[in-house]
């Protein structure tokens, strides 16, 4: 009897706290048609008949997907309740060919009906491989769906569609990468969503593997970080470890996005290696951002320009004390029309958070484009609207950047220097380049100003000096104040107005994957080019002066074979990225054998086999220290 009145009560209070909770949703899963219309792809709706319908369900229908699924609905509420929008939409997520995860604009559904057009609604484009995929990964396809509907959702709350932004470095942005004001918010905000994804994950067996996979990954690569910097610091190297950025790179950015938010590191400045000269390497090196410096903070107009910050910002602020404080009924309704729901009874504090956020957002872009960007814009907002909540906020900030809330920062000013080609990719430490660098003066060191032929070293420190004395420039002009430069100098600068379509044109063209991948192989033949000659004419000398033999062509062949067999054994060791000293060390003895048995008998032969073999191994292990 005592049993059954304890399940009794179980089931009761399981049945409050299920209705003490607002509903959730969860996405519509689309398939390619194979068609296209106008343009767009033509979607159908993924039914349970289809063989991967529970391994999506069982990835996206459940957990925080649920949450942010119901929070972008609520978005396009509040902007339906405004007369923004029509009408609310599902959350679409399309399983396609393409390459990784974005969010698009605008597509066709068929429905039993017929074709509807859908051009304005937004969608999560992911591969189809994500569904071979599982939850326990440290970029796992919930956390990418949820970076993309962040995305989604500020489309909705800014009413900008995605591909109506104005992006205006052509830095390819990534966690603790400086770029613009708007990319920095709007690349913040969507990985701040990821990062939720894992601290809200309900399973705990969950949560800890993703926890210990991104220790162990951590580690793992450490090594390979190391390398990468020896490759600037050290003359010489082959540059293995820089050339296989493509194969390593992500999974750094991947670490980020957690250990980086939950430790606020992004605060910190990036270090670069001593040994670079050539200011193409430095900016790019710069831009990997490949270690963090602790001893350096970056300035409160960087702090706006990189998404790392931004997103370890709005975890904070989602997390903070101050999601506690909830907001009058009356409110909520613009979010949630239906009257069953009470309000804000059955409002949880990470929606209450939200939700306050989605109309400091909204309300931000009411009067326009803010100088100090869209951050500015939405903490104005915010202060206004939920003034209480100022300490708090602001808290946050100071957390995540090291720096006070100002609310007049220094605007971006940007120039256009059209006479230096800068490479945009992290990844891509040789190439592609644009042919033109755009930056943002008031975030720009010595060696940004220095890719102007006329400003040297000692122009660049003055130039920042001052600035710095003056709280940034207003307007590209006031650089020509700059005391103690030449005003020829100064106007080099001051002229390289930013041209806007000259920018779109350059930096929405297509880059091929491949060039990740010729451009690292080129620079390795090269090396090897350069290695052979060293070697060859050392070679060449020990033959005429030591050997008494005239050095052939088919000799100094077989030396140029030696050493691309190196190479390429060198490469793939890198990209497997397990011990890789030891193997190629491993390589190398493996050859010296093979050499030996092979010229026991040949007297000079195998005593140059052997020198030739050890010393080109020498250089590979070097490269690979």
């Amino acid at each position: 009897m005592k049993l059954r009145s304890l399940i009794i009560t179980i089931f009761l209070l399981s049945a409050i706290i299920v209705r003490s909770q607002i509903p959730l949703s969860s996405p519509v899963y689309l398939l390619p048609s194979g068609n296209e219309k106008d343009g767009q792809p033509v979607f159908k709706v993924m039914t349970t008949k289809n063989s991967q319908f529970r391994k999506a369900r069982q990835l996206f229908d459940r957990g925080f997907v649920n949450h942010v699924v119901t929070l972008y609905k609520m978005a396009q509420q509040y902007q339906v309740s405004n007369g923004k929008l029509p009408g609310v939409e599902e959350a679409y997520l399309a399983f396609t060919r393409n390459v990784g995860g974005f969010a698009r604009i605008g597509f066709w559904l068929e429905t039993p009906q017929g074709l509807v057009h859908k051009p304005n609604t937004g969608y999560v484009d992911l591969n189809e491989n994500y569904l071979e995929h599982e939850r326990d990964e440290i970029a796992a396809p919930p956390q990418i769906f949820n970076h993309e509907m962040g995305h989604l959702i500020l489309n909705v709350l800014t009413l900008t569609p995605e591909n109506a932004k104005e992006m205006k470095s052509p830095i390819m942005h990534y966690f603790t990468t400086l770029t613009d004001y708007t990319t920095a918010f709007d690349e913040g905000f969507a990985e701040h969503l990821q990062y939720m994804t894992v601290e809200f994950e309900r399973n705990k067996k969950v949560k800890d593997t993703i926890a210990s996979k991104v220790r162990r990954l951590n580690f793992d690569l450490s090594r390979t970080m190391y390398g990468y910097e020896r490759d600037y610091n050290w003359s010489l190297r082959m540059g293995f470890f820089a050339a296989t950025m493509p194969a390593w790179y992500q999974s750094i950015e991947n670490i980020r996005r957690h250990s980086f938010i939950r430790n606020n590191w992004a605060k910190m400045s990036a270090r670069v290696a001593s040994g670079i000269n050539n200011p193409a390497d430095y900016i790019q090196y710069r831009n990997a951002a490949v270690w963090p410096n602790p001893a350096v903070m970056r300035s409160y107009a960087e702090s706006m320009s990189v998404e790392g910050i931004l997103a370890t910002f709005f975890s904070h602020v989602i997390t903070n004390d101050m999601n506690k404080n909830f907001m009058v009924p009356e409110a909520y309704r613009v979010f949630i029309p239906d009257t069953s729901v009470k309000v804000p009874q059955q409002i949880d504090v990470t929606t209450n958070q939200y939700l306050k956020m989605f109309i400091a957002i909204a309300g931000s872009t009411q009067s326009g484009p803010n100088p100090g960007g869209p951050f500015t814009a939405f903490m104005k907002t915010y202060l206004q609207m939920f003034p209480t909540e100022s300490s708090y906020i602001k808290s946050c900030w100071e957390t995540s950047s090291e720096h006070q809330y100002n609310d007049n920062p220094a605007p971006e000013v940007w120039v256009m220097n059209t006479n230096f080609h800068v490479r945009p990719y992290a990844m891509g430490p040789f190439g592609p380049t644009i042919p033109t660098y755009t930056f943002n003066l008031n975030v720009a060191d010595t060696i940004d100003l220095m890719t102007f032929d006329k400003i040297s070293r000692s122009d660049a420190e003055k130039i920042i000096t001052w600035r710095n004395q003056n709280q940034g420039f207003k307007t590209l002009s006031e650089v020509e104040k700059t005391p103690d430069v030449d005003a020829d100098k100064l106007k080099e600068i001051s002229q390289a107005i930013y041209d806007p379509q000259k920018a779109e044109k350059l930096f929405n063209k297509q880059v091929p994957l491949t060039s990740f991948f010729i451009y690292p192989i080129i620079h390795l033949l090269k090396m090897s080019l350069l290695w052979f000659i060293i070697l060859g004419v050392l070679y060449a000398m020990i033959l005429v002066f030591y050997a008494k033999i005239t050095p052939s062509p088919r000799l100094l062949t077989l030396l140029l074979l030696k050493v691309l067999m190196f190479a390429t054994a060198g490469l793939i060791i890198q990209i497997l990225m397990i011990k890789q000293f030891a193997l190629m060390l491993g390589f190398t003895l493996l050859l010296l054998a093979i050499s030996y048995l092979a010229n026991r008998r040949k007297g000079t032969i195998l005593w140059l086999s052997l020198g030739s073999t050890l010393a080109i191994g020498i250089v590979m292990l070097y490269s690979l220290w």
